[in-house]
This record gives structure tokens, C-alpha cells and sequence, in this order.
């Protein structure tokens, strides 16, 4: 995939504008829970750090018991009538938000593997926060 493509753009289907919001409405959802994930810890309400503590190893458990793939890109994938939507080949969805803001990307790997990092650190600080103060 280039650098800063989108997926619309490499599309020539034409479809509904009602898919199209809804691809957007859940491409938002997306980028709150991925917000949420990297910033959640930082948080001062026990509430809100519980979802959080709650939140970090169910989306980890979703991906190992769904191939890797994230339902939510699936989905958006398939409202913009991807043809890869749903398999491994499709984008990933960190690694598209990278490319949005940067010419020259690192690899999707390492895209992911710092992702992960900072969600378990952030859930380490959650759980510090929770039952260490």
C-alpha cells in the first residue's frame, strides 16, 4: 500500500453513500477505542481505569481468536466493498493511521509491535493505579 493511501481512493466500486457513512461512523468508533487503548491509563477515574484494565486483554484476546484481524477493520473494509475485507491481505488499521501521517512509514510489523508495547505498558500503568494507590 502507498504511503497516505486510503483505501476509498483505491476502490473503483461504486458504493451507497448510507455504506460509506457507515464505514466512516465505524472507522471513528475504530479511532476512539484505539485512542482510548493508548491513552486510557493516563485517566484519574476508577471507572473509566477499569474499563480500560478490562479493555487491553479482551481486544488482544479478539485478535488471537480471529486470525489477527480486528472486526471493526473487517467491517469497515467490507462497507467500502474492499475485496481483501475480512483476510488477512486486507489493511491493517494502526498501520493505515500511520501512513495518514507520515510519507515514509516503518514496516507494518513494527508499526505493530510497538502498538502492542505501549497498550501493555499502558495496562500495567492502569494496574498500578488501580491496586497500587
Amino acid at each position: 500500500m502507498e504511503s497516505g493511501a486510503h483505501v476509498d481512493t483505491e476502490l473503483p466500486l461504486d458504493i451507497g453513500r448510507i455504506r460509506l457513512t457507515s464505514a466512516e461512523l465505524v472507522r471513528l468508533l475504530h479511532i476512539g477505542i484505539v485512542l482510548f487503548t493508548g491513552i486510557g491509563w493516563a485517566f484519574t477515574s476508577v471507572q473509566v481505569l477499569w474499563v480500560h484494565l478490562m479493555l487491553v486483554p479482551a481486544m488482544k484476546l479478539h485478535w488471537l481468536t480471529n486470525g489477527g484481524i480486528c472486526f471493526l477493520t473487517s467491517l469497515e473494509h467490507r462497507l467500502r466493498g474492499h475485496p481483501d475485507a475480512g483476510s488477512e491481505h486486507q489493511p491493517g488499521f494502526i498501520f493505515q493511521l500511520v501512513c495518514m501521517f507520515t510519507d515514509n512509514p516503518p514496516e507494518e510489523e513494527k508499526v505493530l509491535r510497538w502498538m502492542e508495547f505501549g497498550m501493555w505498558a499502558g495496562w500495567l500503568v492502569t494496574i498500578t493505579k488501580l491496586f497500587l494507590f
